[in-house]
């Protein structure tokens, strides 16, 4: 069984003729819950669709069989609770394998799943509940998550459901029991799909290439609260990591030496102060600025009132930057050189 030859043209005879070639056929309608996961559960039922595990040995295995029951009784339970078509749901499941029954319950119902990483603090989790109207937070067994979620509450009008993955909580609803509750013959009154909203990304924020200050951090657990230790950048007279942004810190194999690669989007200003002075600017622009508008009826790309780009945010010449990590009692520390060697840091 070949799911591909459904939707693609596949019939080439070269990797050039298939350039040309390959298109997508996708129905009016189509609806990954359905036209996917639910097939698969009726040709094949006992497929296997996912395995989970995690460093404590533990293992969970789930058949396109189960997937499509499952996702079905939740489908049925955040119906019932109000979730419709066009509502928002936010996902903060971390790598739980109970995310693949609700991202395929929410395309059923014609829902908006938003995932979000679990390092989210409470305004950003204000901001994603506002700027998108969000209904229900869906969210994994985790205090640093729970606290947040319950302390953007106040600021959140639109947030209605609360519903916690594992474990019991004062205003939460169990994920559990909703799972066990649902009807597995459940069908929409509607079928969604095709161009419906299925999917809301919110991205880290960027908003041009002005570089950051760079911070230091340490942790005991990576899912753990961190010590911030400070800007690593010694004698960054702007505070913009050296007109730069690091992407990596690779370790130079045979030797006791760090690496920071930066990336350097727009030289002409190092040394200068046209990255803190735009920095600024950014600040009081995007204050309380709401990218999308929640209306879907009128398909729309994202606000563009200040993507226009400037022959000074050109990014043509771009280059890179690297420069050795050095550890003083305890913290890395990043000097500017205009040249070095790995010779000098045996």
């Amino acid at each position: 069984m070949n799911f591909a030859q459904r939707y693609l043209d596949t019939d080439c005879g070269s990797y050039e003729e298939m350039q040309q070639r390959l298109k997508l056929r996708i129905p009016e309608k189509f609806n990954f819950a359905f036209d996917i996961v639910d097939e698969y559960a009726r040709l094949c039922p006992e497929k296997r669709a996912l395995v989970w595990c995690n460093d404590k040995g533990e293992e969970k295995q789930f058949s396109f069989g189960e997937i499509s029951r499952l996702s079905k009784k939740l489908a049925a339970s955040l119906y019932k609770m109000g979730i419709r078509k066009g509502d928002f749901v936010m996902l903060i499941m971390k790598r739980r394998a109970e995310y693949w029954i609700t991202y395929p319950a929410l395309h059923r119902l014609g829902a908006v799943a938003i995932p979000a990483t679990h390092m989210l603090t409470k305004k950003d989790v204000v901001y994603r509940n506002n700027a998108a109207g969000v209904k229900m937070i869906i969210a994994a067994q985790d205090e640093n998550i729970l606290e947040h979620v319950d302390a953007a509450m106040a600021d959140s009008p639109t947030l209605e459901h609360r519903v916690l993955l594992g474990g019991a909580r004062e205003g939460w609803e169990s994920f559990d029991e909703l799972l066990s509750e649902g009807d597995e013959g459940f069908v929409p009154p509607v079928r969604v799909g095709g161009d419906d909203p299925m999917l809301m990304f919110f991205t880290s924020g960027t908003t041009g290439y002005t570089p950051n200050p760079s911070e230091i951090a340490v942790f005991d657990d990576y899912h753990g609260e961190y010590e911030v230790l400070g800007d690593p950048h010694v004698g960054d007279r702007y505070a913009h990591s050296f007109c730069s942004q690091i992407t990596s810190v690779l370790k130079i194999p045979g030797r006791d030496l760090y690496v920071a690669m930066a990336d350097r989007w727009q030289p002409h200003t190092f040394n200068t102060d046209i990255p803190s002075r735009e920095h600024s600017g950014f600040l009081a622009r995007y204050k309380d600025h709401r990218p999308y508008p929640r209306d879907f009826n009128t398909p729309t790309t994202a606000d563009r009132r200040y993507t226009l780009v400037t022959p000074s945010q050109a990014v043509y010449n771009a280059t890179y930057v690297f420069l050795p990590v050095v550890f003083r009692d305890g913290m890395p520390t990043i000097e500017w050189k205009d040249e070095w060697r790995l010779e000098e840091y045996d």
